[in-house]
C-alpha cells in the first residue's frame, strides 16, 4: 500500500508514492510478510479510503530499508505474481528479470470485457470473488492476483520458468506478518463524520473542475476516518493534510465551529 508524499496535487494526493505497507504471500496463499512501514517524509495524503492507514499505524512500522530487504529477500530469484506491478517495483527499487514476472493486468487470458482490467473487476469476473469493498487489504489483493494466475497457469506457464531448485520461502517473524490484524482491529464509529461528508457532497455538486474533484476527495476521506471530527483542533491531525490550505479547509473549519455540520 502507498501513501502520498511530495506536492499535494489535485486529485492525486501527493505527487509521489511512498511505501506504507508491504505484503507477500506464498504460492499456497499463506502470509510470508505483512508489515507496516515508516515513511521518512511528511505524508500529505494517507489515501485513507484505500489504505485504511493513519499516522499511528505508520509509527508502528519498520524502516523502509528493513521492509525492502525483507520483501526482496522473499522475491528474488522466484516468480513474482501480482497486479499492475510497475508501481510496486518502482517504490521497492526492485527490478526482477522480466521472465520471472507474472502481472495479471497484462495476461491475455485474464480479461473482463467491458469492465476494465482492475484487480477488482478481474477477480469478480474470473473468480466470483469480491474484493476492495472499502479500504483495500494488500494481503487480500496479493491472494486475488495469485488465484487469478493459478486459474490460467497451465496456459501461461506450461513449464516452470525456474529450472534451479529453490527451498521453501521462510516466513518473516510473527510480528512482521500482522498488519492485517492491526488494521482490522481499528474501530470506526459508523457514520461519525457523515454530516460533514454530506456537506462536501453538496459543495461538489455545485462546483466544477478541480474544486469539484477536491470536494469529492475530502468527502471520501471524511467517511473513511477512524475517528470523529469534533472541533477545529482536529484539522491539525496528520490525516487531514490532504484537505489543503484553501477553500476546502476554510469550509471544514467553519462547519466544525458551527458544531460539526449537523
Amino acid at each position: 500500500e502507498f501513501v502520498g508524499v511530495g506536492r499535494n496535487t489535485g486529485g492525486i494526493g501527493g505527487d509521489r508514492n511512498a511505501l506504507a505497507r508491504v505484503s507477500v504471500v506464498s504460492y499456497s496463499g499463506s502470509v510470508l510478510l505483512d508489515t507496516l512501514v515508516q515513511v521518512d517524509e511528511e505524508v500529505v495524503d494517507f489515501r485513507i479510503h484505500i489504505t485504511g492507514l493513519t499516522q499511528a499505524h505508520l509509527d508502528q512500522g519498520v524502516s523502509f530499508s528493513e521492509a525492502r530487504a525483507l520483501a526482496v529477500g522473499l522475491l528474488e530469484g522466484r516468480v513474482v505474481i501480482g497486479h499492475s506491478l510497475t508501481h510496486d517495483f518502482k517504490v521497492l527499487s526492485f527490478s526482477p528479470p522480466g521472465q520471472l514476472v507474472r502481472d495479471t493486468s497484462s495476461c491475455p487470458q485474464l480479461r473482463a470485457p467491458g469492465l476494465g482490467r482492475s484487480l477488482r473487476a478481474l477477480s469478480e469476473h474470473h473468480l466470483g470473488l469480491k474484493i476492495q469493498d472499502g479500504a483495500h487489504c494488500s494481503v487480500e489483493d496479493a491472494r486475488a492476483a495469485l488465484w487469478l494466475y493459478r486459474s490460467v497457469q497451465d496456459i501461461w506457464d506450461p513449464c516452470c520458468p525456474i529450472t534451479s531448485t529453490l527451498s521453501e520461502p521462510i516466513p518473516a517473524a510473527p510480528h512482521l506478518r500482522e498488519a492485517a490484524g492491526i488494521l482490522s482491529a481499528v474501530c470506526t464509529e459508523a457514520g461519525a463524520n457523515e454530516d460533514l461528508a454530506a456537506h462536501f457532497d453538496r459543495f461538489a455538486s455545485s462546483s466544477h473542475g478541480y474544486a469539484k474533484e477536491h470536494y469529492i476527495r475530502v468527502a471520501r476521506m471524511l467517511r473513511s476516518l477512524p475517528f470523529a471530527m469534533s472541533c477545529p483542533e482536529d484539522l491539525a491531525r496528520p490525516e487531514l493534510r490532504c484537505v489543503g490550505k484553501g477553500k476546502a479547509q476554510a469550509d471544514l473549519l467553519r462547519l466544525l465551529r458551527e458544531g460539526g455540520g449537523g
